[in-house]
């Protein structure tokens, strides 16, 4: 299946141009790969997968077979908005060097592992698939800081961050300063980092943050509500970004 799956981009890791009948393959290989990864993530079985449909020691054709054609729709609907009017036509087109999939960050393996989905040209991206994205708030985030903070040396240079809805092609984005301002933040960036560190490692690596009395509030965006804890309020109403 990776061996597979490598035939579909070139050397510089670019999507090719696919007639109908290859793209459908392709994407019933990359639901295949979503099915083990969700097996591998979760430690074990989970309820649903769609591998349980298929028999012990199925061939990969098979695997291919069995895929339901309504999530094949789903996908290619997905993918489809992501580019036209979505954000991700013109990101793709990047640098290789600027596209990065599945960043690993130095606090990782102090959480277990933590990935996030993408960093593309500096904007740390992680999607979400929600079908009431008006749910969204708090949890989400959090996870978001969470990746920001696991990057202790600033090894990939965040300068904004982002959640992008695949079901309705919108990105939601902000600059790391004005994310901090929004989540009440009380120290900057380096100082968080090395908290963070400092409580995730039991104070084997890191700093302790400074007292209550040395600590103010980062400045919020101008045009942030007194209150910011969910997805539903104004200011981070879901845009969709055109690709040009």
């Amino acid at each position: 299946m990776l061996e597979e799956l490598a035939r579909y981009t070139n050397s510089d890791g670019q999507p090719l141009a696919l007639d109908a009948k290859d793209e459908d393959r392709l994407v019933r290989l990359c639901h295949i790969a979503s099915s083990f990864e969700a097996i591998y993530r979760f430690g074990g079985w989970l309820r649903g997968n769609s591998l349980g449909a298929s028999r012990p020691g199925a061939t990969l054709d098979e695997l291919v077979d069995a895929v339901p054609s309504y999530v094949v729709d789903d996908i290619r609907r997905q993918m489809r908005l992501a580019a036209h009017p979505g954000p991700f036509n013109c990101l793709r087109q990047l640098p290789a060097a600027q596209r990065i999939c599945g960043p690993v960050f130095d606090g990782s393996m102090d959480v277990d592992g933590a990935d996030a989905d993408f960093i593309l040209d500096g904007q740390l991206i992680d999607c979400k698939a929600t079908t009431r994205p008006d749910r969204m708030g708090r949890t989400e985030l959090y996870q978001l800081a969470g990746y920001l903070l696991l990057d202790y040396h600033n090894d990939y240079a965040i300068k904004s961050v982002g959640l992008y809805l695949s079901r309705q092609g919108a990105l939601i984005d902000w600059s790391v300063a004005d994310f901090l301002g929004l989540m009440g933040a009380q120290l900057e960036m380096p100082e968080l980092r090395t908290a963070c560190q400092y409580a995730l490692t039991n104070g084997a690596a890191g700093n302790p943050p400074p007292p209550k009395d040395q600590r103010r509030q980062l400045p919020r965006p101008r045009s942030a509500p007194p209150v910011q804890d969910t997805l539903r309020r104004p200011a981070l109403t879901c845009r969709t970004r055109s690709s040009e």
